[in-house]
């Protein structure tokens, strides 16, 4: 069973079958015979973090994929909590397969370690360019772990909107939002009439406990990845530091940047405050790599 949409969320919506009753929903949008940039969300996130960067992307020229992944969103849920690391790299490749040409990834997070192994790992060739947000295989395991804690403490629910909004305002240690009609959107409503965020619970406690990959897989990638690379970390993220985003940039041969006001977003929040840093590499970086 898929929710309904209104006309605007719907424009471009896809499906990608990658299982036995399993799809992924990808929304496309921009001209086909355009260049591709597939946008992916972290975990926690949906297709709509990187819907304000899409529509800049779509002005730009672009064709733009908005990808849900597996478990959140729009798509399906696993039944057996199958959320591993190497079946969201699958996941991924199958919705790259379906390409033209090779796409630029942009990914933030959990997208961008799944793009990563998804080129680095394939030997090159898979991607045309990729942007990594917010991650990198040295990270904070304190700013790490208030987020896994975060999306782990979610099984009760929440008994309205205003309910949720007060316990995403504590973990993000701000004031909930005033406009409560982009985080309703992130919630599902359940049987017991209670509301919880949009990914599964299995996400988090099945078979998606190695959900990031070990340093050691991710460096290995990284020094697989043949494409031009741009890591960008948020100024203020409690992630990815200066340090570990410059030796992930060294790995791939690409170079990095920090977006002042970034953070690592999670639940609701866009990413488009990295818009312009993925416009620049791509009207620069990839477009002297293609000539």
């Amino acid at each position: 069973m898929h929710p309904d949409w209104s006309a605007e969320e719907t424009a471009g919506l896809t499906w990608v079958e990658v299982d036995t009753d399993l799809r992924l929903a990808v929304r496309r949008w921009g001209p086909s015979e355009a260049p591709t940039v597939l946008l992916l969300p972290g975990g926690g996130q949906t297709w709509r973090s990187w819907a304000a960067t899409g529509q800049r992307l779509v002005r730009d020229g672009f064709q733009v994929l908005l990808m849900d992944f597996r478990g959140h969103g729009d798509s399906d849920w696993s039944v057996v909590g199958d959320y591993t690391t190497d079946t969201l790299v699958s996941d991924v490749r199958a919705v790259i397969a379906g390409l033209a040409t090779p796409p630029v990834l942009v990914g933030a997070s959990m997208g961008a370690m799944l793009g990563l192994l998804a080129e680095g790992e394939s030997r090159g060739g898979l991607l045309s360019g990729l942007v990594v947000v917010d991650y990198a295989p040295s990270r904070s395991s304190a700013g790490l772990g208030k987020i896994l804690d975060f999306m782990s403490g979610q099984d009760d629910g929440f008994a309205s909107v205003e309910e949720a909004a007060q316990r995403l305002g504590l973990f993000r240690g701000s004031r909930p939002p005033g406009d409560l009609s982009g985080l309703r959107a992130q919630l599902r409503s359940g049987t017991d009439g209670r509301l919880r965020w949009h990914w599964d619970p299995k996400f988090m406690t099945g078979k998606g406990v190695d959900s990031m990959a070990t340093p050691d897989r991710a460096r290995a990638a990284a020094r697989g990845v043949k494409c031009p690379v741009l890591v960008v970390r948020g100024a203020i993220s409690d992630v990815v530091s200066d340090s570990a985003a410059a030796e992930l940039a060294d790995l791939c041969g690409g170079r990095w940047l920090a977006v002042p006001r970034g953070s690592h977003k999670l639940v609701g929040e866009d990413n488009d405050v990295f818009g312009s840093a993925v416009l620049d590499f791509l009207h620069t970086d990839v477009a002297q790599a293609a000539r």
